[in-house]
């Protein structure tokens, strides 16, 4: 029997431009809407996501689960941003760098760590 659990994503410093396509590409996934999503600009002009969802299954490994969503988030940002995604209560914590980011999406361009 499956289970079904909360997941919570942190991102720094997104592509304003972007924040629609973020937006929908999280939507796209099974259990994110729109009003899950908040997107916030800090004092120093970057933009920050949270979005919390409740419905994750255990019926794909958690680990794998959180890459699908680093990789929906960055293909919709276009670049490199930091990306913290928590499964189930904080007992499950990824931190996606920049490694991550090279390895999830092997054609991305290298310069792209470095801004818009």
């Amino acid at each position: 029997m499956s289970q079904s659990f909360g997941t919570l994503i942190n991102a720094d410093g997104l592509n304003d431009a972007r924040i629609q396509a973020i937006r929908s590409a999280l939507r796209e996934q099974e259990f994110f809407k729109d009003e899950d999503s908040i997107f916030l600009r800090s004092v120093n002009g970057e933009t920050h996501l949270i979005a919390m969802s409740w419905g994750y299954s255990d019926t794909e490994p958690r680990r794998r689960y959180a890459e699908c969503l680093a990789e929906a988030v960055w293909n919709a940002n276009v670049e490199y941003c930091k990306l913290r995604i928590c499964i189930q209560d904080y007992r499950d914590v990824f931190n996606f760098d920049y490694h991550d980011y090279l390895r999830l999406r092997p054609g991305a361009p290298f310069d792209s760590l470095f801004g818009k």
